[in-house]
């Protein structure tokens, strides 16, 4: 019987161009990035990279036995494919799992999320969590409700990034400590101990175990301070440690300040004892989320237009009702900031509802900037 030659399967798309077409597919279309992957075993790498190329969440919506149980049915599936491990850029767990001894086999994660419990059991880093950051190129550690009982435990976690070696400084940009409690002795005489980065954005959210965090660190390349909360106890804590960086610091966000915050007469003294006029390197400041009624914002705002020496290059505030009794300095205070400023900047973002748009003091700024564009008239954030 004489041999008949298969079909031609007719022309084929080259491994680049199958790449690109599965890269277009958005990764939240989950359900056809799974038809991909089981096409034929040249789709099935990209696709899955693609699925899996995000944060992982096993955080706290789930309980602690349930949780166990998908990191560990999660690890043993993935634990024999390159692909997959290589394409896990970030994960968040509840520190349960720290006790488990669980290995995270995944060679590029960049961010790390590491959540508490409600109960604020202490937590304690595991000696193969630390080695594998040591090998990491970890960019991003988050720390949520977690309790500490032993500074030392911290000083480790901090040595496993590379924040303890002043010649080589550790690559890690962003370093959140959110409503966290440090029970250890205050220690507040007691010398600093110096971490070293080289371009660090700390972002903080303050609450009653706070202060040995602030007291007994020092944070050497330090360039960006997002404060979620202003906590104020105990009094001068936070504006301390603001102050021990006015220097440094090139970006500044506050929480949302508020004229009907009942806090505010308290705050507003604190904040006074913050040295605005002396951040000869501030560019930005993000004040997004507060309202210009406040006192406190009015305050910030003052302080930095009065200053030559703060060169700022971009301003967000949230502005208030045009109804309020507060109102009035609003417009004054904003156009003197624009003109003070007008020599260094370029970019003034004023949040505000669609029906309350002053248009009046989008004019005024906008012949203050002579700029078209430099000034945004913005919905607020949800």
């Amino acid at each position: 019987m004489a041999w008949i030659p298969p079909p031609d399967p007719g022309p084929k798309l080259c491994r680049e161009l199958q790449d690109y077409i599965i890269d277009c597919i958005p990764q939240s279309d989950i359900q056809t990035l799974q038809s991909c992957s089981l096409v034929c075993s040249e789709w099935r790498p990209r696709s899955q990279y693609q699925l899996f190329n995000k944060t992982l969440s096993f955080g706290r919506k789930f309980s602690k036995e349930n949780l166990t149980i998908r990191l560990k049915g999660f690890l043993d599936m993935v634990a024999s494919s390159e692909t997959i491990l290589g394409a896990v850029k970030g994960l968040t767990i509840s520190h349960t799992f720290l006790h488990e001894d669980l290995e995270l086999l995944f060679p590029n994660l960049q961010s790390l999320r590491i959540e508490g419990t409600d109960d604020y059991s202490p937590v304690k880093f595991t000696d193969l969590l630390l080695t594998k950051l040591k090998c990491s190129g970890l960019r991003q550690l988050i720390m949520r409700g977690l309790s500490l009982t032993n500074q030392q435990s911290l000083v480790s976690l901090f040595r496993a990034v590379g924040a303890l070696n002043p010649s080589t400084p550790s690559s890690l940009d962003y370093l959140a400590v959110h409503d966290c409690d440090f029970r250890w002795e205050d220690g507040s005489d007691t010398d600093l101990l110096t971490l070293y980065f080289l371009n660090l954005t700390l972002s903080l959210e303050p609450c009653h175990k706070f202060a040995p965090f602030l007291r007994q660190f020092e944070f050497r390349g330090l360039r960006a301070l997002v404060v979620h909360k202003y906590y104020p106890d105990p009094p001068g804590l936070l504006c301390d440690f603001i102050n021990r960086y006015r220097e440094d610091l090139h970006y500044i966000s506050f929480p949302g300040f508020q004229y009907t915050s009942i806090e505010e007469p308290q705050l507003l003294d604190d904040i006074k004892e913050i040295r605005f006029s002396e951040m000869h390197n501030l560019k930005e400041l993000d004040l997004h989320l507060s309202h210009t009624s406040s006192s406190i914002v009015q305050h910030i705002i003052s302080e930095v237009t009065w200053s030559p020496a703060v060169r700022l290059k971009r301003f967000s505030v949230r502005l208030d009702y045009n109804g309020t009794s507060r109102y009035a300095p609003t417009d004054f205070l904003l156009a003197n900031l624009a003109t003070a400023k007008a020599d260094s900047l370029e970019q003034m973002d004023i949040y505000v509802a669609p029906k309350l748009h002053d248009k009046v003091l989008e004019m005024v700024l906008q012949k203050t900037f002579h700029l078209g564009g430099a000034v945004r008239f913005l919905r607020p954030p949800q």
